[in-house]
């Protein structure tokens, strides 16, 4: 069998083969890994066991950074599987015969993935699917016409409600994506989102009552995880118009546009909205990523810590210190930390809970005591409050379906922002040909 094992502290990852008990391992191709270069992912074998197709990402400056490659049994050399590139992938499978693969993939961003065909060696693209959708999972069947795919259906929006009782937020957004990519309040009780209209991911401006919904870029490219900056003046977010992960700055009504970070690959940001600062995850020259933060007047940034960043941070209320997931690079031990907001050792470490993924979404409550995580040990994600005095969380919503994606307080904390609904997933049959 074959697997892919990736090392985030060495900044690597190996495609390994090994018998069906795991045992007897064989290292057959490895790769440096970084903020723009992704792990192997994906293997499969194909039809006449001699190589394994994965599927890898390098930086492009169309955004489409992933293509797969063909790495021999024999001795690990890796080769252009075909000349096609992707936004995204999230499955792909030889089919029997040996005519090609079937690919779910993106075309472009903000685009639903489809599944396609493609042989190897060959620029030709045939698409198999073309609906509002997005296509997960295959399998193949022996006759190479029909195949199994798991597809998926989003309709999440933003909601909003009292800050003391979310589990009473109603919905005030109508379109498909709203807010999984990120939302954050203005100063004037606006709501700042990512947004999926048109197959196109931009950053939308609404009102708390749902009223005057509107986009604040308008452009063709990627954009997500918005913050409100410059008390209440600016927005922050992550793009990538050059094929590489960078931060912008625009003006609330979409003005003066301005790229502010030129490293090896920003993003995540968050804003003390008192000042001008912003923390952010950026890759060091080892291509590590770690937290960053800088002046949005324009002074270079600054390493706060030279633990790895694993989640987006946060600064907290009243701007002394940032909430992150924090990794050990000696023994890959991740916690929660609060890092100082001028840079040093975490002031606080405590184990994450089994039932919170280190990577999601973190936030505070307004009076800095504790923070609140997305906790699925109810069944579905909801809110839950830990106080940073290592008492037990406190579960603050309690819903039974349509999960919760992202949250975000107003600055006076009276009222919850919630990006939030059902992700819907089916196996379909799918045939193709005679």
């Amino acid at each position: 069998m074959a697997f892919v094992r990736n090392d985030g502290v060495k900044g690597e990852s190996s495609l390994i083969l090994a018998d069906p008990s795991g045992a007897h391992e064989t290292h057959l191709a490895t790769r440096r890994i970084g903020n723009d270069i992704g792990p192997f992912d994906l293997p499969s074998w194909a039809p006449d066991g001699r190589t394994i197709t994965v599927s890898v990402a390098d930086p492009a400056s169309d955004g489409l950074y992933i293509h797969l490659l063909n790495v021999s049994v024999r001795d690990g050399s890796a080769t252009s599987f075909s000349p096609v590139h992707w936004r995204s992938l999230n499955d792909t499978r030889w089919l029997p015969d040996g005519s090609g693969m079937l690919i779910a993939a993106q075309e472009r961003s903000g685009a639903p993935q489809q599944i396609y065909w493609n042989a190897e060696g060959s620029g030709e693209v045939r698409k198999i699917t073309g609906d509002v959708n997005s296509y997960l999972s295959l399998s193949v069947g022996s006759d190479s016409r029909s195949f199994l795919a798991v597809q998926s259906d989003i309709n999440v929006n933003v909601w909003v409600g009292p800050g003391n009782d979310p589990d009473a937020a109603v919905q005030v957004t109508s379109g498909r994506m709203d807010g999984i990519g990120g939302l954050a309040w203005t100063t004037d009780g606006r709501i700042v989102y990512q947004g999926n209209v048109g197959d196109s991911y931009q950053i939308w401006m609404v009102n708390a009552d749902g009223s005057a919904a509107h986009q604040v870029t308008n452009d063709r490219y990627f954009h997500t995880h918005p913050a409100v900056c410059e008390s209440g003046h600016s927005i922050v977010f992550e793009s990538d118009p050059t094929g590489l992960q960078h931060l912008f700055k625009t003006d609330l009504d979409g003005n003066n546009l301005t790229q502010i970070t030129s490293g090896a690959g920003e993003g995540s940001p968050s804003c003390r909205m008192q000042s001008g600062d912003v923390v952010f995850s950026g890759t060091d020259p080892n291509r590590h990523t770690l937290l960053y933060k800088m002046e949005l007047g324009g002074a270079s940034p600054v390493a706060l810590s030279d633990q790895l960043l694993v989640s987006k941070p946060v600064y907290s209320p009243d701007g002394t210190c940032i909430l992150a997931s924090l990794m050990d690079p000696k023994t890959g031990t991740v916690k929660g930390s609060l890092v100082p907001a001028s840079g040093g050792a975490p002031r606080y470490s405590r184990d994450i809970p089994s039932t919170l993924d280190p990577m999601t979404v973190v936030g505070w409550m307004a009076d800095g005591g504790s923070f609140a995580a997305l906790d699925d040990r109810s069944g579905i994600r909801n809110l839950w409050t830990f106080p940073f005095d290592g008492s037990p969380g406190k579960q603050i919503t309690h819903f039974q379906r349509s999960e919760i994606h992202g949250f975000a307080w107003s600055p006076d904390g009276k009222r919850i922002a919630l990006s939030r609904g059902p992700i819907e997933q089916n196996v379909v049959l799918i045939k193709t040909g005679s």
